[in-house]
């Protein structure tokens, strides 16, 4: 039973570490991984209201903070939730 288990956890560490397989598990050359760049909020797959919830909760435990602020820890561009931060009552 030990023998499986450690067989197991040695794969998976390989696995884990292998960097010729891509995040669907394509193999790929290049060995780093950047998400593609959304132009809406519809493209996130998210609906707007969880954004604007997110938005929220960034503003009651950080405070103060500017639209770019948070479109960069949403890991957004400002132009994704300028439309949205203009259009709804959380800058008010």
């Amino acid at each position: 039973m030990y023998g499986q288990m450690h067989e197991s956890l040695a794969h998976l560490s390989n696995a884990c570490t292998d960097t010729s397989i891509g995040p669907i598990g394509e193999a790929t050359d290049d060995t780093s991984f950047a998400p593609p760049v959304v132009d809406s909020i519809e493209e996130t797959g998210i609906s707007q209201s969880i954004i604007e919830h997110l938005i929220l909760k960034y503003l009651h435990f950080r405070g103060e903070l500017s639209g770019r602020q948070i479109a960069n820890m949403m890991g957004l561009q400002f132009s994704v939730i300028s439309e949205l931060l203009e259009n709804s009552n959380i800058s008010s």
